[in-house]
């Protein structure tokens, strides 16, 4: 951010600092297409070693996620209970997980519940915003093996992920374990991770915050 001196002189040493180092590199590599252009208009001298490497997820994982998907498709419906909207993954800055308790704090607790799994930087305070707003139905599960995580996406009717538009150029590793459960997915985002996910069915996309 640039709300404050410290922070944009650090910003600006840093990268005076990263150009510099850029010109000794062999080898430069970034996730994606948005990062390649970004750094090429940045930084034109290492056009001839910039390689895209995509994110992605092991093949053991994806397999693993595929029992979670006959889960959900042989799901009956039948039986009422709120509907399930979850977030998994790191609660930091770069997903912003605060829109989330403000959407929560609109829709009816009996009708709706979320469930935020995960840990990270910003965890407590989206604890301490929900405890402000007095909410009943949001659950934080705190950080689960991967062995676990299957049951909540199992008992999801709905999955979110956010970008802040500060880390549009990245693409989340958990978009790919999201894509895998078949469930319909809110995306709220309007960088490299949008232009991912809408090669894909069942993706809804949102402007951030």
């Amino acid at each position: 951010p640039d709300n404050s001196f410290v922070l944009r002189f650090s910003k600006s040493i840093l990268r005076k600092l990263v150009h510099h180092t850029l010109k000794s590199y062999d080898l430069v590599l970034v996730t994606n297409s948005i990062q390649a252009e970004k750094l090429k208009s940045m930084f034109p001298e290492i056009h001839g070693c910039l390689k895209v490497v995509e994110n992605g997820i092991s093949r053991v994982r994806l397999e693993g996620l595929d029992k979670t998907r006959k889960i959900i498709q042989q799901r009956s419906e039948s039986v009422r209970r709120p509907y399930r909207v979850s977030s998994v993954g790191n609660v930091g800055m770069s997903f912003h997980v605060e829109t989330l308790i403000h959407t929560a704090a609109k829709l009816p607790s009996d009708d709706f519940e979320f469930y935020i799994v995960g840990d990270g930087t910003q965890l407590n305070k989206a604890k301490k915003l929900v405890r402000n707003k007095d909410l009943k139905n949001i659950h934080f599960i705190g950080q689960l093996d991967w062995n676990a995580l299957g049951k909540y996406y199992s008992q999801s009717d709905l999955l979110y992920l956010q970008v802040h538009p500060d880390y549009n150029t990245s693409r989340p590793v958990r978009l790919y374990e999201y894509l895998a459960t078949g469930l319909p997915l809110i995306l709220a985002d309007n960088g490299e991770a949008r232009e991912f996910a809408l090669k894909f069915d069942n993706v809804f996309n949102i402007e951030p915050c």
